[in-house]
């Protein structure tokens, strides 16, 4: 079978074949130039949102600073608090700090704990429960009750008392100790006026001494040989 060859388009081409090249390459270059500027046009644009995530990350820290001045000139010492809050509420559980929080407590309300147990049924990954059994008069436990929440240097509750009138008996509280992760510095959120009398009670009944000033779980700690 023989191809027929249209000889007029063949001369047509060839009479324009430097001109089809240069089309050719102009087509080339455009989608090279196409490519390169939608690149640089993502990039830029990704380099723009982030510029506008750090100036708002930049004024969230400047408003943190402004607030933190603005407190501290109310006569609340953040840093000190911080340090405190570590101490109420750990990152982790340290079983140490419960005991030296139950001593600590037993010193100054005159409150004798006798024994304690972990509920495990009750605790969770933030919650630790005890059952707590301590002896005392009257007036030791109604100490204990007013001061246990943050005199021993950890946030305490208590869920359930069972009291006896007869010294003998003792006295059972069902308690939790808590953990918690330390949140971000960016989600810290304005103080309300409870906020700032909260702080400044639990300021006023938390006593320890910090051994140093970067570390808030280095306690000097005043504690009996045999505390239970």
């Amino acid at each position: 079978m023989k191809i027929k060859i249209d000889y007029f388009i063949l001369r047509l081409l060839r009479d324009n074949l430097i001109y089809l090249i240069g089309l050719g390459v102009v087509l080339i270059g455009f989608t090279i130039s196409l490519f390169f500027f939608i690149s640089r046009r993502t990039d830029t644009t990704k380099k723009i949102a982030q510029a506008d995530s750090d100036i708002v990350a930049l004024k969230k820290k400047v408003n943190i600073i402004s607030y933190r001045n603005d407190i501290i000139s109310q006569g609340i010492d953040l840093d000190q608090m911080n340090k405190f809050l570590s101490l109420l509420i750990p990152d982790s559980e340290d079983y140490f700090s419960i005991i030296v929080a139950l001593e600590r407590l037993s010193l100054q309300t005159h409150f004798i704990i006798v024994t304690y147990a972990i509920n495990l049924k009750d605790s969770t990954s933030s919650k630790l429960s005890l059952t707590i059994d301590g002896q005392g008069d009257p007036d030791a436990f109604l100490n204990f009750l007013k001061e246990y929440n943050f005199s021993g240097a950890r946030l305490i509750t208590i869920d359930k008392i069972s009291y006896s009138s007869q010294e003998q008996k003792g006295i059972e509280l069902l308690a939790n100790f808590y953990t918690a992760k330390t949140g971000s510095s960016e989600d810290v959120k304005p103080l309300s006026e409870e906020d700032k009398e909260l702080i400044k009670t639990i300021n006023s009944k938390i006593s320890v001494v910090f051994s140093s000033p970067e570390e808030a779980s280095t306690l000097q700690y005043s504690v009996k040989t045999n505390p239970f």
